[in-house]
């Protein structure tokens, strides 16, 4: 895992070249990773009777959870930052995410529908990840990209591209 989080957030400075972007996307994904992990084990077990998650899911979930929210991170961001060069901030966050959000919605829907089948599977582990994957790509699509990386990106205002000097405040 960690050695996934170096890679991933190499790519992200390198692309956005941005030592402030990459650390708060990848802090977003982890937190829905966390967040989706929790609220899998509470449905799993109270609702499905799981005694344990099995320790791969916790590796296949991650995997799937991080590439998929860097993802949509990085369709957000890319909008965000190549408006902000043309407009303040705030009119480019609020724009950004009226043109991604849609795609990302429908995407997350169908991506998680789809994770959703494996629910229904009678193997143990591909129900786990199943229910853990979708958790987790909902909450991508519905609380990260929506809410959460747009707000930071706003507080953080022309810090949230340092050290690129293009973007105006």
């Amino acid at each position: 895992m960690p050695l996934i989080i170096v890679m991933i957030s190499a790519l992200l400075i390198v692309y956005l070249r941005s030592l402030i972007a990459a650390t708060y996307l990848i802090l977003t994904v982890l937190l829905s990773f966390l967040s989706a992990l929790g609220l899998g084990w509470l449905i799993l077990h109270h609702f499905l009777g799981v005694e344990a998650i099995q320790g791969q899911i916790l590796l296949f979930s991650f995997v799937f959870l991080v590439a998929l929210g860097e993802d949509y991170n990085i369709f957000v961001i890319s909008s965000i930052w190549q408006k902000s060069k043309h407009m303040p901030l705030k009119q480019a966050v609020l724009e950004g995410v009226g043109q991604t959000g849609s795609v990302i919605t429908s995407a997350g829907l169908i991506l998680a529908g789809t994770f959703a089948v494996l629910t229904t599977m009678p193997i143990q582990m591909l129900m786990q990840i199943g229910v853990i994957v979708s958790l987790g790509i909902l909450l991508d699509t519905f609380v990260v990209r929506s809410f959460l990386v747009p707000a930071i990106t706003l507080l953080l205002g022309k810090w949230a591209f340092w050290p690129d000097e293009e973007i105006p405040l």
